[in-house]
């Protein structure tokens, strides 16, 4: 069984899953899917000038603050399958909180220094980074999305993107109950495919009726 990735940003200590844009989970998946993650790479690592964003000066302030946030920063895809601390140590982690069945708890808390040893809750919940990340980062999966989606102003067919979904996601959807983009752009979006489709049978037309 092939492992699963997530991108991971380390100085940010956030996450994006790629199945949240459509594509797969496996890195054969998120490098060759049709659905590209490429919208979401270049809004999170632009480094964009004020003259270049006059295109997007009418979206929202979050959204704004997305725009170049992981330039720099220290970026990997992380695999669920094997444990990999060779660039990384777990320790530097210990004083995050994270949730099981309910209750906090502080990742390392109890990290015995003297024995190096971990306990089997911690093994198990973060025992590579991939895991440590599900468990501590933040996931700003949806976000990117909807910061792309009103970028694309109604051009990109993350517009369609349901936010009911959970898991992996269909890109594009044809009947989405939350749209990420909004029923505004949904609509943009739909009635270009309308049009291009009309446009496409008409040249069809055009051509066997010339035969």
């Amino acid at each position: 069984m092939s492992s699963y990735y997530s991108l991971v940003n380390l100085d940010k200590r956030q996450v994006v899953y790629p199945d949240n844009f459509g594509s797969g989970l496996k890195l054969p998946e998120i490098m060759f899917s049709k659905i590209s993650m490429m919208p979401m790479l270049a809004l999170l690592l632009t480094d964009i000038t004020h003259e270049d964003s006059s295109y997007f000066d009418d979206l929202p302030a979050p959204v704004k603050k997305l725009f170049g946030s992981w330039a720099g920063n220290k970026l990997f895809f992380a695999g669920d399958s094997e444990p990999n601390w060779t660039n990384f140590s777990r320790e530097e982690f210990q004083d995050m909180a994270y949730d099981i069945d309910g209750a906090e708890h502080r990742f390392g808390s109890r990290f015995d220094p003297k024995l190096r040893k971990w306990t089997a809750s911690d093994e198990e919940m973060c025992w590579n980074m991939y895991t440590l990340a599900d468990a501590l980062f933040e996931d700003i999966s949806d976000k990117v999305l909807q910061a792309v989606a009103l970028a694309s102003k109604g051009t990109s067919p993350f517009v369609t993107v349901d936010l009911a979904e959970l898991g992996w996601r269909t890109v594009p959807n044809r009947n989405p109950k939350k749209p990420v983009g909004g029923k505004k752009l949904l609509k943009i979006y739909t009635d270009k495919k309308v049009a291009t489709s009309e446009r496409l049978l008409g040249s069809v037309m055009d051509i066997l009726g010339e035969r």
